[in-house]
């Protein structure tokens, strides 16, 4: 019996060496993000475990960290320490930027270093745009991840209720002009009786109705070339009077009042305006396709052109990436994490589940 003991001792701690081993074997990544909500998150997690499951050399672990779209000093804090993570999402956008500062690593080394790919066959492989905002000083910073897009969203329940002729938001008949549009908002306006308004049909400098969307409507162009900034420009100049006439005709401290009430900082996406029907007209995104899902599954809505000065349809997009922050410590590891994140499957994975666009062409 003592000998059976001894035995199944000797085993075990074979054993055991054998599974310290292949532990010691696997590769850690971390991976951070932030500004999700939590399907994204949960979206976010299904890619890491699938790719951990066809890679049992590589263990992704992803960490969502405090901060919004844009505020990487976390990130810097912990490259400048030695203990960034390997993998970062990125708004691509800044992804120039990020480089300029040395926070992020090339990954054209990386891209010559994989059989049978280079980096004109990997811009092949998702829209031009996106790719072209991850390439700098001839360097690839980033992988596109995803897109979005803008546009007007209706409620069609109040509008109709209204008497508004919803024809008007027919994509086939082009994107609604401006006067067309400031009409139907206003027809939408309701107060109380203290003149406080209750309802707006749309406050265009809120949700996605930034300078770039007005700009864009009355076909300006905030920049020549890559550097020299156009403020003066007619479509620029107008787009602003635009916004400022609105403001006035709807005077500026009764309409901040109603952001204030209806619409202040960090309000639940459930309590969005445009779900309570308080602005039944909001320009957003294609993300928000997913709130309506989630807190509004039965609402009665629309998607059309944003309203256009030139009579011409138009958006814009913008998008995150994926980034090996300077100093990773498995940059390959990493790598390849971001190649199947970005590549068919994880896009697949990202884009069904969160109604996100894709950037990879197949």
């Amino acid at each position: 019996m003592k000998q059976l003991f001894r035995t199944l001792g000797w085993g075990l701690l074979v054993v055991g060496s054998s599974l310290a081993w292949a532990q010691d074997d696997i590769t850690e990544v971390t991976f951070w993000g932030a500004f999700f909500n939590p399907d994204e998150v949960a979206t976010l997690e299904q890619i890491t475990e699938n790719f951990n499951a066809q890679n049992p050399d590589i263990n992704v672990t992803f960490e969502l960290v405090p901060g919004s779209e844009t505020e990487i000093t976390r990130l810097m804090t912990a490259v400048a320490a030695g203990t960034g993570p390997d993998i970062y999402y990125l708004d691509r956008f800044t992804a120039a930027e990020r480089a300029e500062a040395g926070l992020l690593t090339d990954l054209a080394p990386l891209i010559e270093a994989e059989t049978g790919v280079s980096v004109s066959d990997l811009r092949d492989q998702y829209l031009d745009f996106a790719w072209d905002e991850v390439s700098y000083d001839g360097g690839i910073w980033a992988f596109p991840f995803d897109t979005d897009t803008r546009a007007l969203y209706y409620r069609r329940d109040i509008l109709e209720e209204a008497g508004v002729d919803l024809s008007l938001f027919d994509p086939a008949n082009g994107p609604m002009d401006l006067e067309t549009f400031q009409s139907v908002a206003f027809s939408l306006n309701e107060t109380d009786e203290s003149g406080a308004y209750t309802r707006v049909g749309n406050l265009p400098w809120t949700d996605q109705g930034w300078h770039v969307t007005w700009g864009l409507a009355y076909g300006g162009a905030f920049a020549e070339g890559s550097c020299n900034v156009t403020p003066t420009d007619e479509g620029v100049v107008d787009a602003f009077e635009f916004l400022y006439d609105w403001s006035e005709a709807m005077e500026p401290q009764r309409a901040t009042a109603f952001e204030q009430t209806y619409i202040p900082r960090g309000l639940p996406p459930q309590q969005h305006p445009f779900l309570s029907g308080r602005m039944p007209m909001t320009i957003t995104g294609d993300f928000f396709l997913g709130t309506i899902t989630e807190y509004a599954p039965d609402l009665d809505y629309g998607v059309t052109y944003i309203p256009s000065a030139t009579g011409e349809p138009f958006s814009w997009s913008g998008g995150f990436s994926l980034a090996v922050p300077s100093g990773a410590d498995s940059p390959e590891a990493a790598y390849r994490f971001i190649r199947y994140a970005t590549g068919p499957e994880g896009q697949r994975i990202w884009s069904g589940s969160t109604g996100r666009l894709p950037t990879s062409r197949a």
